[in-house]
């Protein structure tokens, strides 16, 4: 038995923080250094699912990043589009579909977004790939061969994007838009809406990568200064989109739509 089973999920604070996930031990020192004590038998899949989300986002913290919980699309003169939401919204086929259309996806699920010193968020590029379910992979026509489990208990793949081929880069770029998607409920129809004030405070601060980490690792006001800072300068929306693929590429085109759009007057799709 784990001698340490009556603790919680994760100790410490600021620059030392130790994360104890399914068995696996990985101290995070000064945003620089991540230790992992695994037991032999972990499949290796299982430790980087961890590695690439909480303790990833654990040392964004400690080097002065809010981590999102956001996937990242190109758009023209170094500005961004980043798509938020509760796992399972649908943010990685989006982002894949996007792909499938020639945009360049910069980030799937964990997004680092930092502010400049006029206080204006930009974001930089994440691991190149999106991670889809078996249905999604079946839906864009992707064979599961030679792919690698996000998991190993859970039927979920990294997908590799087109830019994996090429060099990264450190450049970050502005975040001019978010899009919050909302799942629609029987009988409403699909539709884009502005939000602003409180609300796309809001939107935000509930989008917001670990948050009880953050709160350990940051000055206490930090993230909730960076979730406002990133209502302030971006533009909000919220995205109520039709479940299921019956209706998931027609959404999808409405959306790109929305991207294409001037931001004057947008409103409501």
């Amino acid at each position: 038995n784990d001698p340490d089973d009556d603790l919680p999920w994760f100790e410490g604070a600021g620059d030392d923080v130790l994360l104890r996930l399914q068995g696996i031990r990985f101290h995070v020192a000064a945003g620089r250094r991540i230790d992992i004590d695994a037991p032999l038998e972990t499949p290796s899949a299982d430790t980087r699912v961890w590695l690439l989300g909480s303790v990833m986002a654990a040392l964004l913290h400690q080097r002065g990043f809010l981590p999102v919980h956001a996937n990242v699309i190109a758009l023209a003169d170094g500005k961004a589009a980043a798509f938020a939401g509760d796992s399972g919204a649908g943010k990685s086929t989006l982002a894949a579909w996007f792909e499938t259309r020639g945009q360049r996806v910069l980030a799937d699920d964990l997004c680092a977004i930092r502010l400049d010193e006029a206080g204006i968020p930009r974001l930089f590029e994440g691991i190149p790939r999106v991670k889809l379910w078996s249905d999604a992979l079946d839906a864009f026509g992707r064979a599961r061969e030679g792919l690698e489990k996000v998991a190993s208990d859970i039927d979920k793949y990294h997908v590799p994007l087109a830019r994996s081929a090429e060099p990264g880069s450190l450049d970050p770029l502005t975040l001019e838009r978010i899009y919050l998607l909302e799942r629609a409920t029987d009988g409403e129809d699909f539709g884009i809406f502005r939000m602003a004030g409180a609300e796309a405070a809001n939107a935000v601060l509930v989008n917001a990568f670990r948050w009880e980490l953050g709160q350990l690792i940051q000055p206490h006001r930090a993230q909730f200064d960076h979730c406002l800072a990133l209502a302030r300068h971006a533009n909000v929306f919220r995205v109520r989109r039709r479940w299921g693929f019956d209706s998931f590429d027609t959404d999808c085109q409405a959306i790109e739509a929305h991207l294409q759009a001037p931001l004057a007057g947008l409103d409501v799709q």
